[in-house]
């Protein structure tokens, strides 16, 4: 019996080493997952410049305008969520290693041939589609409730923004601006 107790006392270590283990690797993946998000920000804000610098129809100008001001406006409390997941501090360097050059190649190429809006509608929207997949990753892995409804609201933003409305990826139907 006293065997059998040693045996389970031991199960119960390792079950619990574990289980601090796996929490602690899965903060480094949530860090990681902001420091990508935070890098397809800033991304998605400068494609929107060139955006409102280039585009010529008002659609595809009030589009690069509203996305600026929408994801600008949600900079201060995603900086929040990042440094409070563990990030220790948000570097510029890091974040500028979001800035994809081929972007501006399909852009210029685009303005050349005369379809600067298409393309820049199309690379926007795309770009913002995937920002919401991280963004969901991110909700999914966090746990406090602030956070979440902070993730949600960012979300439901992206989603009016993209025209996909009922397709918010974190169910929110809010558009109530996140304060955090």
């Amino acid at each position: 019996a006293a065997k059998l107790m040693l045996g389970v006392g031991i199960l119960a270590i390792i079950t619990v080493a574990l289980v601090i283990f796996a929490s602690l690797s899965g903060g480094t993946s949530t860090k990681t997952d902001y420091l990508k998000l935070l890098q397809q920000h800033a991304e998605i804000i400068r494609i929107a410049e060139l955006g409102q610098q280039s585009a010529k129809n008002s659609t595809a100008k009030n589009l690069a305008i509203t996305t600026k001001q929408t994801f600008e406006s949600q900079q201060d409390a995603l900086n929040k969520l990042a440094l409070g997941s563990g990030l220790s501090k948000i570097d510029p360097k890091q974040i500028a290693l979001g800035k994809n050059a081929e972007t501006d190649k399909k852009l210029t190429s685009a303005g050349q041939l005369n379809k600067f809006d298409e393309e820049f509608t199309a690379t926007l929207k795309s770009q913002m589609r995937d920002y919401q997949t991280t963004l969901k990753k991110i909700y999914d892995a966090t746990k406090a409730q602030k956070s979440k409804d902070t993730l949600a609201k960012i979300d439901g933003y992206v989603a009016i923004l993209v025209g996909d409305e009922a397709q918010s990826n974190t169910g929110n139907t809010d558009s109530t601006p996140a304060t955090n």
